[in-house]
């Protein structure tokens, strides 16, 4: 079932952060627990996505894909023309990529973007959904890659330090 929403909060708990659900399925059995992954469209991120539907079916869990919007999401040029198109095109190719991954998996699933900081995003919705744990890929060791952490931190440090559940930190394929 696919289901369309303004970009608020796609269940109304999570204030001060800005989300879309594009899908969400009920699955055919009733699962207990649900496990959060952080999904993008590099290596790193589908090996999580693989990993959680690996650990959900093994569980008999829900899988809550959630992606957030990064500049990495966007063309190169921010000016050019048709700059937004592009978003939209590469946002529905993950989400295509996400739902062939999920589409055999019973447990149900659902897929969502958000605007935010990727380490509260992830943990606010861990919390909300009650989450056995969080699921994410480590980013290349690459020299953009190791100056970005040493600004930002990395999401997964972050996560380990501040989600208050257990996060599965998948190594970089």
């Amino acid at each position: 079932m696919t289901t369309d929403h303004p970009p608020t909060d796609p269940d109304g708990d999570l204030p001060g952060l800005r989300g879309t659900r594009l899908v969400d399925t009920a699955g055919d059995a009733q699962p207990s627990t649900c496990i959060v992954v952080g999904v993008d469209r590099d290596p790193a991120g589908q090996a999580a996505l693989a990993t959680a539907v690996d650990l959900a079916g093994r569980l008999r869990a829900r899988v809550v894909a959630v992606h957030v919007i990064t500049l990495g999401d966007s063309p190169v040029d921010l000016d050019g023309p048709g700059w937004e198109d592009g978003l939209r095109a590469a946002l529905a190719e993950e989400q295509q990529q996400v739902e062939r991954a999920l589409a055999d998996h019973p447990g149900g699933w659902s897929y969502s973007a958000w605007h935010g900081d990727p380490a509260d995003v992830l943990t606010r919705v861990a919390e909300q959904q009650r989450a056995l744990m969080v699921v994410v890929g480590r980013h290349g060791t690459g020299i953009s890659d190791v100056l970005h952490r040493l600004v930002d931190g990395s999401v997964s440090s972050r996560l380990v330090r501040g989600c208050g559940r257990p996060v599965l930190v998948v190594p970089h394929p």
